[in-house]
């Protein structure tokens, strides 16, 4: 890729994990009340949020030397650190009874090691001759294993839209040089609007007739039951193509989603804790009608992404990560 172009694209990717980041807060915000109203907009959201995050993870991932070490310290250093700071928060703050440290990683952590597991998979799926293809049959297979520990279950089901953003430059070529007529009936604005205005209500159908276990993508089937897998396979696409569009339509300008694009890891690690202490301290007072609710988990979740997303705090985590991996590495 060229500079030119990596500048011109920069604030889309910026935009998109902004917009992602949002999504997720709202998503773990919206839990302080159980209607089918709000329930139905925590199921849409959990569709589309992580799936965004991976694509443009999986854009930005190189296979080159230097990049495990890279993703240690980037990845697994905050993984390792925040495990074992949200262990002791969730027993001796909160008063909780926490899983077992690193193999059951606290709220929302497992992001980092999945995301880690991923880019030191990448040189492997890379030698395939349909890495993409495979991926997505293991994301199917891995329903009959259980394996919810370490974040190992949704690397695996996250892996096939990870590897799409890795291949995106290259497909969308290919795609274009083949297939020239579909491929400018597709780059059509208007046709674009239809095909996310298609995605939207087959999201919102799924999010409103499956459960959060079943969209959550976490859980391993109850035997070989061919609703839970047909289910897996209808959210992973889902989660797929709802990433493309969102992936065309947004702008390439700088917004105010770009500044919380790209300090989206600051912001999720931290808020895992705030959203922690307004679910288990907050909930009992929390307004009881359903509107409220919903106007005060966006104004909350918004006012949250705004703060943590403030260079100061990715300066502050940054210098943390930095001063643990010089304990143990060299320069």
């Amino acid at each position: 890729m060229t500079t030119t172009l990596a500048s011109n694209r920069i604030h889309r990717f910026d935009n998109l994990k902004g917009l992602a980041i949002i999504l997720v807060v709202i998503g773990h915000l919206i839990y302080l009340k159980n209607t089918k109203e709000i329930n139905l907009i925590r199921n849409f959201i959990y569709i589309i949020h992580l799936p965004v995050f991976f694509f443009v993870s999986g854009y930005f991932s190189k296979i080159e030397e230097g990049q495990p070490i890279k993703s240690f310290k980037r990845l697994m250093i905050p993984f390792i650190l925040f495990c074992i700071i949200y262990w002791l928060f969730q027993k001796y703050v909160l008063l909780g009874n926490p899983k077992t440290l690193f193999i059951y990683p606290g709220y929302g952590l497992w992001f980092l090691i999945s995301l880690f597991f991923m880019k030191m998979l990448l040189p492997i799926m890379d030698k395939l001759r349909y890495p993409v293809l495979t991926s997505f049959i293991i994301a199917i297979c891995i329903g009959f294993i259980n394996c919810n520990f370490l974040g190992i279950s949704r690397t695996f089901v996250y892996l096939p839209i990870f590897l799409i953003g890795f291949y995106y430059n290259g497909y969308v070529e290919e795609f274009s040089q083949r297939f020239k007529s579909i491929y400018s009936i597709l780059s059509n604005k208007k046709v674009i609007l239809i095909l996310a205005a298609l995605a939207f209500f087959a999201v919102l159908f799924t999010a409103n007739n499956y459960t959060i276990n079943l969209i959550c993508l976490k859980y391993s089937y109850h035997g070989f039951d061919l609703y839970e897998i047909v289910s897996r396979v209808i959210v992973i696409t889902l989660g797929i193509i709802s990433t493309l569009i969102l992936n065309q339509l947004m702008t390439n300008k700088e917004i105010f989603l770009t500044k919380y694009g790209q300090n989206s890891m600051s912001v999720y690690i931290f808020h895992l804790f705030l959203i922690k202490i307004i679910l288990d301290i907050l909930r009992p007072y929390y307004p009881l009608h359903q509107t409220i609710t919903i106007i005060s988990v966006f104004g909350i979740s918004f006012i949250i992404v705004h703060i943590l997303s403030r260079d100061i705090v990715t300066a502050f985590l940054n210098k943390i990560v930095d001063k643990i991996f010089n304990l143990f590495f060299k320069s």
